[in-house]
């Protein structure tokens, strides 16, 4: 399993066909891009939404409100041992991986990128904010492979907020709106290089 839930127990509602997406996006980045050697495969998922109404502890309010199914955070790729960036609910005591300490060295932004730019190809009203300084780390980075013409659209698509701004600085936040796209109906080959 490429993934694993590490948010509150009581946050972690998402629709089942929305899950089943997301775990195909999750699988296909783990088979298109590997880890670096010692890195995890495995992302780690944080806060969903409440299982009954009302808001998930810890958010804003409205960020994270219960039975929409269609709220997540996911904690960056890393090239840590495990890809687990904001402390742990599931499993206290893990260690975390630091993407601060080394100015963004250890983020993975290669596979960031895949995973968000597949979820926007699944889920085209999507909405995920990161924090700024990470959408223009993932943009420079990606141009020398991927081209400024695909680096400037990412930029463009995805909200950079200001740096620590509800912790996106260690962890995205994902708002997949309506499905379009089911997720095995998409050739991913065309995208990696």
């Amino acid at each position: 399993m490429n993934y694993r839930f590490n948010g509150k127990p009581s946050c972690a509602y998402l629709r089942t066909n929305y899950m089943n997406v997301l775990k195909h996006i999750i699988n296909s980045v783990a088979y298109d891009c590997h880890a670096q050697p010692g890195a995890s495969q495995q992302v780690s998922i944080g806060d969903c939404t409440p299982c009954r109404t009302g808001d998930c502890d810890g958010h804003p309010p409205g960020a994270h409100t219960g039975k929409s199914g269609m709220l997540l955070d996911i904690c960056y790729y890393t090239t840590g041992p495990n890809n687990c960036t904001q402390y742990p609910y599931v499993t206290p005591g893990e260690a975390v991986t630091p993407i601060w300490d080394d100015n963004l060295k250890s983020l993975d932004w290669e596979r960031n990128y895949l995973l968000i730019n597949r979820i926007f190809k699944c889920f085209p009203q999507a909405v995920v904010v990161v924090d700024e300084r990470i959408v223009s780390h993932i943009r420079l980075k990606m141009t020398p492979k991927y081209g400024a013409e695909k680096a400037d659209w990412f930029y463009g698509r995805v909200f950079g907020d200001s740096p620590g701004h509800y912790n996106h600085d260690i962890h995205m936040h994902c708002q997949l709106g309506r499905q379009t796209h089911e997720a095995e109906d998409i050739n991913w080959e065309a995208e990696v290089k």
